[in-house]
């Protein structure tokens, strides 16, 4: 029981220490999906696409995990095109 307890409240405080616009159910949908692929650079798009969620969201949550040191990021110029991000989890 006591235990219980004090797992509640870290649960409590990290949530409520995240940023407006960021929700802790859709953070850890982006991290676990980065988490379960840690040898794959993905851009936006594709982690939006295999999430089920749109672009726009994705970033805002990547940009989040990029503040805190979770994942890192790297430009990639070789698209033949508009150079976009590549996100891959830390180890």
């Amino acid at each position: 029981e006591p235990y219980r307890r004090q797992r509640q409240m870290c649960i409590e405080t990290a949530i409520e220490q995240l940023p407006k616009g960021i929700q802790d159910q859709t953070l850890e949908t982006v991290h676990n999906f980065l988490e379960r692929n840690p040898d794959t650079d993905f851009t936006g798009e594709e982690i939006a696409d295999k999430v089920g969620l749109s672009r726009v969201t994705v970033r805002r949550y990547l940009n989040f995990l990029l503040e805190k040191g979770t994942i890192s990021g790297n430009m990639n110029y070789e698209t033949g095109g508009r150079p976009c991000m590549l996100y891959r989890i830390n180890k």
